[in-house]
């Protein structure tokens, strides 16, 4: 039994804009073969099986037009037949392929002038992405940084690569424009995979706990207390999600004893240690979501004179 061959196909591919011309040459080429664009997108195109006709293709980018009937015409006139639009303002276009056709006839813009206004609609948007690429890359390793939190840091890094791509992606066509060469701009499509991989897989961790994120930290030293009962309030944290949390706790007091409480806003004790030394690593916390706070009363034992009190708190989730 003969297997009938797909006289459709779908394609699913992400170019940059300052890419739209390898988009062009892969159409060509999908043309060469017997695959027609049916429809153009930004992440999905759709192609059927003709082997009997050959197109070239060509992009132009326009998101505001008052008038797409005369748009369209505008370009019939010259050859071009209109295929579709997409929703970000790129439209497509192909004319059938003559062998020995001039290289003015496969271009839908044969005046530098012409190009270069549609390459600047298409350049200011993307300078203004990539400036708040660049907005987002600085905050992030600051806030990493100061905060400590490795996830935050590897999204400010992932800020940092979009950054230089879209960067040196406008460098190329600036440089092209001068009649120097393009130089490396690097492949959008596994800058963008390897972007979005990341995210999940930091997300996924996070959901799932497999990774240990710092929610709150007490380190310090009291030296020669005086003899006092009442408790001595620490600081607030704040639970943004219910779950099960990590308490790694390392305290010592010299010449008496000392309890450590950590309760919720309405007093509710959630972890209760009294002792005049003490390491606890990895206990469970079950907290909801919420603030809470750390409280620690001190005991001297009679005579003492001198006193010394160490603390060092970690929560995780």
């Amino acid at each position: 039994m003969k297997m009938k061959k797909k006289k459709n196909m779908t394609t699913h591919n992400f170019y940059a804009p300052w890419e739209y011309e390898k988009e062009e040459f892969d159409l060509d080429e999908k043309s060469k073969k017997g695959l027609q664009l049916k429809k153009g997108g930004c992440f999905k195109s759709k192609f059927y099986k003709d082997e009997n006709v050959r197109y070239i293709y060509q992009l132009d980018y326009n998101p505001k037009i008052e008038d797409p009937l005369q748009y369209r015409e505008s370009f019939e006139e010259q050859g071009w037949q209109f295929i579709n639009s997409t929703f970000n303002g790129w439209h497509y276009f192909r004319k059938l392929y003559v062998e020995g056709m001039a290289e003015s006839e496969m271009k839908i813009y044969t005046d530098k002038q012409s190009l270069y206004e549609m390459q600047g609609r298409w350049m200011r948007l993307i300078g203004i992405v990539t400036i708040l690429y660049f907005i987002m890359a600085i905050a992030y390793l600051i806030m990493g940084v100061l905060s400590k939190e490795t996830t935050i840091l590897i999204e400010g890094i992932i800020f940092v690569v979009l950054f230089l791509t879209f960067g040196m992606g406008i460098i190329s066509v600036n440089r092209r424009r001068n009649g120097k060469t393009a130089g490396f701009v690097p492949p959008v499509k596994p800058v963008f995979l390897l972007t979005f991989a990341t995210l999940f897989v930091i997300m996924g961790m996070l959901f799932f706990g497999f990774y240990h994120a710092t929610i709150h930290e007490e380190n310090f030293t009291l030296v020669n207390l005086a003899d006092e009962n009442t408790p001595w309030s620490g600081g607030t944290f704040t639970v943004d999600r219910k779950g099960t949390y990590e308490l790694n706790l390392d305290f010592s007091d010299e010449g008496g004893a000392m309890t450590v409480v950590i309760q919720d806003i309405n007093g509710s004790v959630v972890y209760k240690n009294n002792a005049d030394s003490c390491r606890v690593d990895g206990w469970e916390l079950k907290l909801e979501k919420g603030t809470y706070q750390t409280f620690y009363t001190f005991t001297f034992d009679e005579g003492s004179t001198e006193s010394q009190v160490k603390v060092d708190m970690e929560i995780n989730k």
